[in-house]
């Protein structure tokens, strides 16, 4: 089974990547799971992207909706990025799908 021919539509432009933490959750994202990211996607409101922030990587929701720019958390343990002054964004791709290992 080659579950790339499966999910990815721009193989080149894909990579995988390991969550770690919680920020996430209430996306149906956690802590171990393993995320594919497209970067040949153009990162749109509602998405999930793999963003750095100041040189922190993360992945959190984009929020980008009449002029303002933020990237949310699913977990209220966790503000919201709101980018300020000259805090810098870059995002890196988009989370296409999330795997999640069951049992042992």
């Amino acid at each position: 089974l080659d579950m790339s021919r499966l999910v990815l539509h721009h193989a080149v432009g894909s990579f995988s990547m390991g969550v770690s933490g919680d920020s996430v959750r209430d996306f149906t994202i956690f802590e171990g799971d393993l995320i594919l990211v497209d970067r040949a996607v153009r990162p749109m409101h509602g998405m999930m992207v793999v963003a750095e922030v100041d040189g922190e990587n993360t992945v959190k929701k984009l929020f980008n909706s009449g002029g303002v720019v933020k990237l949310q958390a699913g977990n209220d343990d966790y503000p919201e990025i709101v980018l300020q002054g000259e805090q810098t964004l870059s995002i890196f791709g988009v989370v296409m799908w999330s795997i999640t290992k069951h049992g042992a």
